[in-house]
Parts: C-alpha cells; sequence; structure tokens
C-alpha cells in the first residue's frame, strides 16, 4: 500500500511518499505501538517494500489510492508476457510504474494473474513456498526494470514468469489429480 505522510516525524517529511515496509521489522513494529500505545505501521520509501524501513503511527500516513488497489481479483489481468516483450528502453516510466505497482501486488502479480485457484494466505499469497519465492524475486526484478530500463534485467524477468507457469502448471495438476473423482450414478 502507498501512503502521503500528513506531518513530519522522526526523518519522515510532510507529503513524503511510503509504502508498506514488506520485510521482518524483528518485533519494532510491536514495540513501538505498546510504547506509543496507538496503531502503527511500518514504512519504507521503496515501492518495493524493501529496508530501510521506520515505524510510525498510522493517524500520520493517509493512504493513496492507486489504480492497482481498484483493480477487481477477478479481472482478466495484466498481460505480463506481452508487457515484458517491449523494449524496456522505449516503455514510459509511468508504465514501468505502474508494472512495478502491479508486480509488488500478489493480487496483480504475475503469480496471482496467472491462476486464481491455486490456495492462498490470508495475504492473497500463494501458501506454495516455491511459487511465493518466485512471485518475490519477479517483484525484484520488476523494481530493477523499472530503475535500469534494461532489457537485460528484462530477460531475467522473462525468465522467472516462466518459471512461475512451470511451477503453476505442475500445482494445478496436483491439485487435479488430488481431487475426488466423480460418482457414476
Amino acid at each position: 500500500m502507498k501512503y502521503r505522510v500528513k506531518k513530519d516525524y522522526l526523518e519522515l517529511k510532510k507529503d513524503d511518499v511510503v509504502y508498506d515496509c514488506i520485510m521482518p521489522d524483528n518485533g519494532l513494529l510491536q514495540e513501538n505501538k505498546k510504547a506509543l500505545k496507538v496503531p502503527c505501521k511500518s514504512v519504507t520509501y521503496k515501492s518495493n517494500g524493501k529496508y530501510p524501513f521506520i515505524v510510525v503511527p498510522e493517524s500520520n500516513l493517509e493512504k493513496i489510492v492507486s489504480n492497482e488497489d481498484k483493480i477487481d481479483p477477478f479481472h482478466p489481468g495484466f498481460d505480463w508476457f506481452a508487457f515484458l516483450s517491449q523494449d524496456m528502453e522505449l516503455v514510459s516510466v509511468d508504465d514501468l510504474e505502474e508494472a512495478n505497482a502491479l508486480a509488488d501486488n500478489w493480487v496483480t502479480c504475475a503469480c496471482g494473474q496467472l491462476c486464481k485457484a491455486l490456495p492462498r494466505t490470508g495475504g492473497n499469497a500463494p501458501e506454495d513456498k516455491e511459487l511465493d519465492d518466485l512471485g518475490m524475486q519477479f517483484a525484484h526484478a520488476m523494481s530493477e526494470v523499472l530503475e535500469t530500463q534494461s532489457n537485460t534485467v528484462r530477460d531475467e524477468a522473462v525468465e522467472i514468469l516462466k518459471a512461475i507457469e512451470a511451477r503453476t502448471t505442475l500445482l494445478l495438476q496436483e491439485m487435479k489429480s488430488a481431487a475426488p473423482s466423480p460418482r457414476l450414478r
């Protein structure tokens, strides 16, 4: 999620844009909640949710609603292969930022768009650890594509996308073979 800072707080300045930190916070969030006696969030300046982070009271954050947040989870989705077939040096920064934001959200990332039938955690991430790891690698690769606009990095993202597709196919086959067969009456 993306937020705007309402007022200066430690090193955060009013109107700074920050993102949910997706990395472990080593208990700092809970410590700050107890000390401040208010709900808090771990946030970062990095759109990929990586370190460094800071814990800030939720009341000092204004949620920024973007198109990514409005996407229906059952929407046909974003065509990752079509997007990644483009020359990254010619893709607009806005389009790269949108793709990066989509890659950072489990509902719209490469894993989420490939198949909605796979079991998921409460945070919408795939339950399968290998697929989850591939999704994180893909999100990281997409943030690198945004930073570098490199076709070499894009090619790495495509390879991860192919691995996601292969793992998803295997998981779906396992689900199908484990499903009870219909009885004849």
